[in-house]
């Protein structure tokens, strides 16, 4: 389960983020879309414990990421990036499976 409220991300004087509150249950899919810029990676860099937010809170699988960051990003099987290329006629399942062996 994945539950973040009030995330907030400054650089300097700019707001990368502001107020993200999301919630994700177990074995729920969710997607994380918005355009270039909106904060999509910044958000999920938060959310794995590689980049601390300048104010809020969130936990991943029960672990706080500020204070238990650690059991998160070695729980981390694959990730997408922004601009990797997968094979563009594969559907989701298709692609994931590929990725990383399914959780269970």
């Amino acid at each position: 389960m994945i539950e973040a409220d009030k995330l907030t991300k400054y650089y300097d004087k700019c707001t990368a983020i502001r107020d993200v509150s999301l919630k994700v249950e177990k074995a729920e899919i969710a997607g994380f879309l918005g355009p270039n810029g909106a904060g999509k990676t910044t958000t999920m860099r938060i959310l794995t414990g590689f980049l601390p937010p300048s104010s809020g809170t969130a936990c991943v699988a029960g672990f706080d990421i500020l204070t238990d960051s650690l059991p998160v990003r070695r729980g981390l099987t694959a990730r997408c990036r922004e601009g990797d290329t997968l094979v563009p006629s594969s559907r989701s399942p298709r692609t994931c499976s590929s990725m990383a062996p399914p959780a269970g």
